[in-house]
């Protein structure tokens, strides 16, 4: 998720937000230690979504 924010250079509560908003981020897994994963297929997943959107 780190690595996701700085791509996008958004900050963490920016994600947060986000994910409170259905299609507006990637699937994010949640780890058994609690923190959050996004696979690069969801990731892709979610920017052709973006898009299709946009065309």
């Amino acid at each position: 998720m780190a690595e996701f924010c700085a791509m996008l250079r958004i900050s963490k509560d920016t994600f947060y937000k986000w994910r409170q908003i259905p299609g507006a981020a990637p699937v994010a897994h949640k780890l058994p230690n609690g923190s959050l994963r996004i696979s690069g297929a969801d990731y892709n997943a979610w920017l052709q979504t973006l898009r299709s959107e946009a065309a």
